[in-house]
């Protein structure tokens, strides 16, 4: 990187040209610096779109499976937890969550699995969460728009490796939630529209 005008940092390509006397020998050396910040916007733009391409990949996948499991036997549950479960397993997150949206569109986790849980706190939240999906078929989640569901409100992947440094960033999780540390939010379509999202977290080193 180069300092430009004002001290900003710019990535940068430098040239430089030795300049020799009649006897071979470098008297001088020409430098010239061109700004190449556009072209490494692009590159990174194009892995993130690359990267983004992938996980849709995998995360179609699991949701195939988890669509013929539910022909088998027509529990939502059950696909929605083959869903968390096989995307985890095959990105490698450690916390995974299937929000879904009920006729007011308010949103309702339908399966979750996550690899570890902070103490006897996180394991309360964790047994409370799953007797609440057993009992009706989902647990509640609190209201307000956060990162969480922010693929749904965008119907596109959302990644982020900090997240909470992320513009749509609220809040703190429960007592007992691990901290979340990567998001990688990958909506779920019916047609055009959003229906849901299945968000994946902390996978090590980060998504992307």
């Amino acid at each position: 990187r180069h300092l430009g005008a004002g001290g900003i940092p710019i990535d940068s390509e430098i040239l430089f040209s030795p300049l020799r006397n009649e006897v071979g020998e470098i008297t001088h050396v020409i430098e010239a610096v061109r700004d190449v910040s556009e072209l490494v916007q692009a590159r990174d733009d194009l892995m993130r779109a690359e990267a983004s391409a992938r996980h849709a990949a995998v995360i179609s996948r699991a949701i195939a499976d988890a669509s013929l499991r539910y022909l088998e036997t027509g529990n939502v549950t059950t696909m929605a937890r083959l869903i968390v479960d096989q995307a985890a397993a095959i990105t490698g997150a450690t916390l995974g969550v299937v929000i879904g949206l009920d006729e007011q569109q308010a949103p309702r986790i339908l399966a979750v699995n996550a690899a570890i849980w902070e103490g006897e706190a996180g394991l309360a939240l964790r047994d409370e969460v799953e007797r609440q999906i057993a009992a009706r078929g989902h647990a509640e989640l609190p209201a307000g728009e956060n990162l969480l569901l922010a693929p749904i409100r965008a119907r596109s992947t959302v990644i982020s490796n900090q997240p909470p440094q992320h513009p749509q960033w609220r809040g703190r999780p429960p007592a007992g939630h691990p901290v979340i540390t990567s998001y990688l939010g990958v909506p779920l379509m019916l047609g055009d529209m959003a229906v849901g999202v299945l968000a994946l977290a902390n996978r090590p080193g980060g998504f992307g």
